[in-house]
């Protein structure tokens, strides 16, 4: 066999895997040879597909599937699918009933007994059906009738004690008593009702208040409406001009920058520090002229030195004035052998002014 053929043959089993799963989980086993039947419900509480066909509390068969009439709206046809070894009389009854404290519910095919022949329901038949309270599922239908009546004994059986003890005299105090504790607790009752009146007619004051603020607040909000949407509209009008903004470039031109700033900020701190070195480089000059070293320092603390200078600079000016005043008295040009004139001093002398 070749590998083509083996895939095939595997290929094939899986589909037929897979419808028959499928059906097994919709309650129909398609290995076995059954018959369906239906039975309409008012109402199946929620009877689920794949529930259990049950004869005298043994599986027979499982709901296949339900469909609700269109036409009224208020019944359902249930889908019976029931093993063909199993022949089902045609005035079976098919019960709806609950299966335990949790809810489950199944079908119950009830019938008085064994079929052949023409009494016997054909696969496509309706059964009669009926729904079966809870408490007769958990008691049945014989119990619950002993049930109703060890109740009823009961019932009448309290109220002759009742009777018994009323008409006992010697109980007259403790049934006043008893008399007396059920007023006092009626007057309670009536108290307590009428501070729960006050109680609601305060509470539904508040609610009607709160009941017109949340009015106002709605109110407003409607009044607001274009000024919130236009806010919104702000707001993802921004959201769009950030998405739509190149963030990366201003951050890589913003770290550029910074980097700048901070070759900056170095030389900055470099130019300090020589101008911090400038400065006390000058305050050690000034500590010397102030100490007298030097020319400069000579110059600045010798007033000796001072005074001669300043004369000599008042009689150089002297000198000057003279000097433009009275060329002839310190230069004098002869041509062609002309005897020089003689100096005649001048009536207002600058160098012999103090």
């Amino acid at each position: 066999m070749s590998r083509e053929v083996k895939i095939g043959i595997l290929g094939l089993v899986a589909i037929l895997g897979s419808v028959w799963g499928y059906a097994f989980l919709k309650g129909q086993n398609l290995l076995t040879n059954s018959a369906t039947y239906y039975a309409k419900f008012e109402n199946i509480d929620q009877l689920p597909i794949s529930a259990p066909v049950l004869i005298s509390g043994v599986q027979v068969g499982t709901v296949s599937g339900k469909k609700l009439d269109l036409n009224d709206m208020k019944s359902v046809t249930v889908e019976l699918d029931v093993e063909k070894q199993y022949k089902i009389p045609s005035n079976t009854v098919a019960t709806l009933v609950s299966m335990g404290l949790m809810g489950q519910k199944g079908i119950d095919l009830q019938m008085t007994g064994p079929c052949s022949g023409a009494d016997c329901a054909q696969s496509g038949d309706f059964l009669q059906a009926r729904i079966q309270g809870m408490v007769e599922s958990m008691l049945g239908e014989d119990s619950l009738g002993d049930a109703f009546k060890g109740l009823g004994g009961g019932i009448s059986t309290a109220f002759d004690t009742i009777n018994q003890r009323l008409s006992d005299p010697t109980n007259d105090g403790r049934i006043s008593q008893i008399l007396k504790n059920i007023d006092e607790l009626s007057a309670a009752l009536v108290k307590t009702s009428g501070n729960l009146n006050r109680l609601i007619y305060s509470t539904d004051k508040n609610l009607s208040s709160l009941a017109n603020n949340m009015n106002s607040v709605v109110g407003n909000l409607e009044k607001n409406n274009e000024a919130i949407e236009q806010i919104l509209n702000n707001a993802a009008g921004f959201t769009g001009q950030l998405n739509d903004s190149d963030i990366s470039g201003t951050v890589a031109s913003l770290k550029t920058t910074m980097t700048s700033a901070d070759g900056t900020l170095k030389n900055l701190d470099k130019t300090m520090a020589e101008l911090e070195a400038t400065i006390i480089s000058f305050k050690g000059i000034a500590r010397d002229i102030q100490s007298g070293k030097g020319s400069m320092g000579k110059l600045v603390n010798d007033a000796e030195l001072y005074e001669n200078l300043n004369r000599t600079a008042f009689n150089l000016d002297k000198l000057l004035q003279d000097f433009r005043l009275n060329p002839k008295r310190y230069v004098n040009v002869s041509v062609f052998g002309k005897k020089q004139k003689a100096y005649v001093k001048p009536e207002s002398d600058p160098a012999l002014q103090d």
